[in-house]
């Protein structure tokens, strides 16, 4: 697999150095569904560790091909975006009161009844006019 990275060099002593690919989440290629991808290039494209992958793979998360007599896994880049398409969670906007902390609770109530108290006086104070 390339990658657009930019290299960066590590000194691990005097004579010995290893060069690193730092590579932003906005220069990862795209997952293409036809592809095959390897345990270790998946666990590149969703930046997780090998070991996370292997994990998915034995809980049945992650689906995986693996031809008769041949030890590599092959993981079609449609099995991952099943994956994250399955594992998607849709935020909730709506609090709900009743189910803040005691703390919240209270201070929304609190709130409220300090406006419902106002709204009492402002009809009032109309009424009264009237």
């Amino acid at each position: 697999m390339t990658c657009l990275a930019n290299p960066m060099l590590i000194v691990i002593s005097n004579r010995f150095a290893i060069v690193a690919y730092m590579v932003h989440h906005t220069e990862r290629p795209p997952i293409e569904p036809n592809r095959v991808y390897s345990r270790e290039e998946v666990a590149e494209v969703l930046t997780i560790s090998l070991s996370t992958v292997k994990r998915l793979i034995a809980s049945g998360d992650l689906r995986v091909s693996q031809p008769r007599g041949m030890r590599r896994v092959l993981i079609l880049g449609q099995h991952m975006l099943d994956l994250l398409a399955a594992s998607e969670i849709t935020p909730t906007l709506k609090v709900d009161p009743d189910k803040l902390p005691i703390r919240k609770r209270r201070t929304k109530l609190t709130q409220r009844a300090q406006q419902a108290a106002q709204l009492s006086q402002t009809t009032d104070a109309d009424n009264s006019h009237a």
